[in-house]
């Protein structure tokens, strides 16, 4: 709201008056503020806190694959198909049952080991190993010592009853009623069995996708902070050797499950997917104003930290933020903003 005429001719009468008798120290008193005693005795530069955070250097890549042979699952028992879900395209994951013989669920399992023969409790192998690990994986509380117990039997007795929708009364695991398949999910190319078919033992019941023989990065990433590194696709975290190829099986089989490995393997022709490089063992880093950076040699450069100047690496910048690493580990409350220093030294 505007002052009205009569207060603006007020203050000019004051304003004239002062002036014609020599009291332009009063006037000045009249139109310059009083600065606050805290803020006048405040004169270095403004300063803001420094948070910290992991940084894992993640880069974007371009991780290629090498498709395995496709595989055939082959039936373990005899009689007639009563039920299938098999449809190429579609998959069979382990824990579930795509289909049924003389009207009896058969379940999918993912095995390192194929199983061979019917288990009884007691029994011990690498066979048991694999199927109790399977378990495991599925959910299981068990522990995988390769020994069969009562446990892995009604492990296996109440996946098959999710399956049917009835009560099981298992004494054993017949291999029978397991159709071992190479991987947690496969992706089907053809099925070999029609309801209403006979099966028998031996008989191919589908062929699925051979999944991935091996996966590298054509070319590693330069210029990133060094340190072991770990691949990442989609929820899969793979081991990574120093020339960029993932060699684990394990790792190889989490790969194949990933919804981007089944995406390529259903896509003819795809031989890669997207990933990022990251560091196995991120770093700690202080996120600053890239204006409080001073002195920049290489990726080094300058800020004043805490009142005094410090030297940092720079890992990372983006509008607005820059993330480095303060030495030996310290991490300072606050840096200034536009500091006054030209040096670290």
């Amino acid at each position: 709201m505007r002052p009205s005429r009569a207060a603006r001719l007020s203050l000019g009468v004051v304003i004239a008056v002062l002036l014609a008798s020599g009291g332009a120290g009063a006037a000045l008193l009249l139109v310059t503020p009083t600065v606050p005693a805290s803020l006048a005795e405040s004169s270095g530069p403004e300063t803001v806190p420094v948070p910290f955070e992991e940084f894992a250097d993640p880069r974007q890549v371009e991780a290629g694959f090498e498709r395995a042979a496709d595989v055939s699952l082959v039936s373990a028992t005899e009689g007639l198909l009563t039920a299938s879900a098999c449809r190429a395209g579609e998959s069979f994951s382990s824990g579930t049952s795509s289909l049924a013989v003389d009207g009896a669920p058969v379940l999918s399992l993912a095995t390192a080991t194929p199983l061979w023969r019917d288990l009884v409790k007691g029994d011990r192998g690498p066979d048991v190993r694999a199927l109790q690990e399977e378990l495991v994986r599925l959910g299981s509380p068990l522990v995988a010592d390769g020994v069969l117990g009562e446990g892995s039997i009604r492990a296996i007795e109440h996946l098959l009853e999710e399956a049917s929708g009835e009560d099981e009364q298992l004494a054993a695991i017949p291999r029978s009623r397991l159709l071992w398949i190479p991987r947690p999910t496969v992706t089907t190319a053809s099925c070999g069995l029609s309801v209403g078919g006979p099966v028998e033992r031996g008989s191919a019941v589908a062929v699925v996708a051979g999944g991935i023989a091996a996966l590298r990065l054509p070319s590693v990433p330069a210029d990133v902070l060094p340190g072991e590194r770990r691949l990442l696709v989609d929820d899969a975290v793979l081991t990574l050797s120093p020339e960029g190829a993932v060699t684990a099986e394990a790792d190889l089989r989490s790969f194949a499950a990933t919804v981007s490995a089944r995406s390529a393997l259903a896509t003819e022709g795809t031989t890669t997917v997207r990933a990022e490089y990251v560091l196995a063992n991120p770093v700690r880093v202080g996120v600053v104003p890239p204006s409080a950076l001073f002195a920049f040699e290489g990726e080094r450069g300058g800020v004043v930290a805490d009142g005094s100047p410090a030297r940092v690496e720079v890992v990372s910048s983006e509008l607005g933020r820059s993330a480095v690493v303060f030495p030996d580990g310290e991490e300072p409350a606050s840096v200034a903003v536009l500091p006054e220093a030209r040096s670290c030294g």
